[in-house]
């Protein structure tokens, strides 16, 4: 819920980001593939391209299909969250750096304040 609050990005559209920094590059095909082991939604690709996620690396050509990738934004995010699951950095409950502590947050996003505290503590 974290990562949700932070970057803007549905759990399937997190779950999908972070298979896909493993691929590297891939075609068109083989997103729909996995997408279909999510919830589906037809307009993902596209909205997560328009959002920054994904990145065209080759463009289509009369031999090849285009290849996409992970863009440097949606790399730099999975790096990050990989980070707080392996407990390398902690979640920050400042307000200035983390949505779940501001003031707006909604009920559910504060009932997670004292699991990331409890996560932080274990973790250093």
């Amino acid at each position: 819920m974290w990562a949700q609050a932070k970057y803007g990005i549905s759990f399937p559209e997190l779950e999908l980001m972070m298979y896909l920094y493993g691929e590297e590059l891939f075609t068109y095909n083989q997103f729909t593939e996995y997408a279909k082991t999510i919830s589906w939604d037809k307009r993902r690709f596209k909205k997560m391209k328009d959002e920054g996620w994904i990145s065209t690396w080759r463009e289509t050509n009369r031999n090849q299909k285009a290849l996409y990738e992970i863009s440097l934004k949606g790399k730099a995010m999975v790096r990050i969250v990989y980070k707080k699951l392996t407990g390398e950095q902690t979640i920050s409950e400042s307000g200035n750096h983390n949505p779940i502590f501001k003031a707006s947050a909604t009920h559910s996003q504060k009932r997670l304040r004292p699991l990331i505290g409890q996560l932080n503590k274990e973790t250093t």
